[in-house]
């Protein structure tokens, strides 16, 4: 736990790079390394279902080979050991949140990780500790939050992985003070994600918002009972309004006439054509020859092919079934499983636009998903508030891991 606790701080506080890895990457490595070496009786590393082992191996083995042929092995080795950190991270997870209460402090651990870089970003903001610029707006240059991110983007993204378990652990809590407070950091930290000023971070917080919404709706609908939070749509559908007209001068600048909407049809435009010149990639990291490609899977298609995109596709796509399928008809925030097919969400879309797969900030959430898909639920205590399986019979029935706030 020691090591967890270690990682999500730095994350959250101080994640400086050292020799190409971020402080909280190489944090994760000794800890993956402790656990070999150490607990090597217990570990748990081929005790993922058969299909995620087999997707996990045939992906990154395939990613290994693209090494042999790569332009630059250096960088295709470094790129390497950053995009199979969530592997990494998941096996650390099944090896050390081995019980409910250690489950309960992990997910306390991962959420006040993201209340304190949601606070730092503010705060970073708010008292002109950022140099982090965008454009002039007016002759006045406009600042971004970046957390321990170095950019504003990852910040933004981070933040929006980390809000559907905020919402979560809000669900959970027993009193009405520790609702006011979660309520609180949880504004706080769609602050830091409006101050990141990240535009394709916010468009893929709206899209889920209002996916869930609908999906809540009409899953209401059917036992005749709407949700209550129902009456404040006109709320916010006419502060929205009100917000954006008040601030379309800016909004029109920042999100739609940026020069940054060229730069990123160029990337496009850049990674056809480079995939036709060489379908089966360049090597991971360097495939785009100095160029920015913006993107995951625009970046996997030049690096390691379309076969390597494919596998990465195919696991993404396995592990959102499939968590799906756990939380089956129970649309609730309570639900751990459903909380964490909203980040996955996330984590998808954000992908067209962000390089999420080669960000070890990002892309530890991707072991998250794994390790929540693979979870031993034998460890939980059965009689638990509704979130996890209680059986893996036909008639599936749900329950939940209570947060102690």
């Amino acid at each position: 736990m020691l090591f967890l606790i270690s990682f999500f701080m730095s994350i959250a506080a101080y994640n400086p790079v050292i020799f190409g890895l971020n402080l909280s990457n190489i944090i994760l490595i000794i800890g993956f390394i402790y656990i070999l070496l150490v607990r090597n009786v217990k570990t748990k590393m081929f005790h993922y279902k058969k299909t995620n082992v087999m997707l996990i191996i045939l992906l990154y083995v395939y990613l290994s080979t693209t090494i042999i042929y790569s332009i630059d092995q250096l960088v295709s080795i470094i790129t390497y050991v950053k995009i199979i950190t969530p592997i990494l991270f998941s096996v650390v997870l099944m090896n050390t949140i081995t019980t409910l209460r250690k489950m309960e402090f992990f997910l306390g651990l991962l959420i006040s990780s993201g209340y304190i870089s949601a606070i730092y970003g503010c705060v970073q903001y708010f008292f002109g500790l950022t140099d982090y610029r965008l454009v002039a707006i007016n002759g006045e240059l406009l600042y971004r939050a970046t957390g321990t991110f170095q950019h504003a983007n990852v910040y933004g993204s981070y933040l929006i992985l980390i809000l559907p378990f905020m919402i979560y652990k809000f669900s959970h809590a027993e009193s009405q003070k520790n609702k006011l407070i979660h309520s609180l950091l949880i504004l706080i930290t769609h602050i830091a994600i409006y101050l990141s000023f990240s535009r394709w971070a916010i468009i893929c917080l709206l899209i889920v918002y209002v996916l869930f919404g609908i999906r809540t709706i009409i899953n209401s609908l059917k036992f005749k009972k709407l949700p209550r939070w129902i009456i404040l749509i006109p709320i916010i559908i006419s502060t929205a309004v009100y917000v954006v007209y008040s601030n379309w001068g800016t909004i029109d600048l920042l999100f739609i006439d940026r020069g940054s909407n060229d730069i990123r049809y160029n990337s496009l435009n850049i990674t056809i054509t480079s995939f036709f010149d060489n379908m089966k990639g360049f090597g991971l990291g360097n495939g785009n020859g100095g160029l920015i490609l913006d993107g995951t899977y625009f970046n996997l298609l030049v690096d390691a092919g379309f076969v390597g995109l494919l596998l990465y596709c195919i696991l993404i796509f396995h592990i959102l079934i499939g968590l799906k399928k756990k939380y089956s008809s129970c649309i609730s925030l309570s639900n751990l499983y459903l909380i964490s097919n909203l980040s996955l969400l996330l984590f998808v879309l954000n992908g067209f636009l962000e390089t999420n797969i080669y960000n070890t900030g990002l892309n530890i959430f991707l072991g998250l998903y794994i390790y929540l898909l693979n979870i031993d639920k034998d460890i939980f205590n059965k009689t638990s508030i509704n979130v996890f399986e209680a059986d893996m019979t036909s008639n599936i029935q749900q329950v939940s891991i209570p947060l102690n706030s």
